[in-house]
């Protein structure tokens, strides 16, 4: 939500200063903000509009850039415009270098264990109902808590959950 507002402020801004690159970024920021929000038929006209603006200048940069945002929008519009298929090729290549670089420094590495007490976590059991359900000692369901805590940075469960989230963990 808080993006799709920052698009309206940036089209404004680059609009009247005549400014592509803005507004092309506006449109695939705003592309974004509407695939999370309501869904992809809707974000794509977003991404048209930026693809249509970016063609005349043959501009690549941007969505090169943004490649691990807007792929899965660009796949599905490669039958809508000859210049989205020499867009993929780039942004697959962006990508790749993107999930080798950064993505990997992110990994977490779990143990089944701990993936299941998180998953129970997050359903809402109490450490000492997890101690029962998986028949074990209280201070093994803390400790490996307190291991998933550590691995992830976070210092609460409603954070750790939702970086579990994000990743595709739980």
């Amino acid at each position: 939500i808080e993006l799709e507002i920052q698009v309206e402020i940036m089209l404004e801004v680059y609009t009247g200063k005549k400014s592509i690159f803005g507004i092309i970024y506006a449109y695939i920021f705003d592309s974004i903000a509407k695939s999370k929000l309501y869904g992809r038929e809707i974000a794509k006209k977003s991404l048209l509009k930026a693809i249509e603006l970016a063609e005349k200048d043959h501009i690549v940069m941007c969505f090169v850039e943004l490649a691990p945002h807007i792929l899965p929008l660009l796949e599905s519009i490669k039958n809508e415009s000859a210049y989205v298929k020499c867009l993929i090729p780039k942004c697959k290549e962006y990508n790749q270098i993107y999930l080798k670089r950064y993505c990997n420094l992110e990994k977490i590495e779990l143990t089944p264990r701990e993936i299941e007490i998180m998953k129970l976590v997050y359903h809402g059991y109490k450490q000492s109902e997890i101690s029962d359900k998986l028949n074990i000692a209280l201070v093994t369901v803390k400790k490996h808590i307190a291991s998933v805590y550590c691995k992830l940075n976070v210092r609460n469960k409603t954070i750790a959950i939702n970086q579990l989230k994000e990743k595709g963990i739980i």
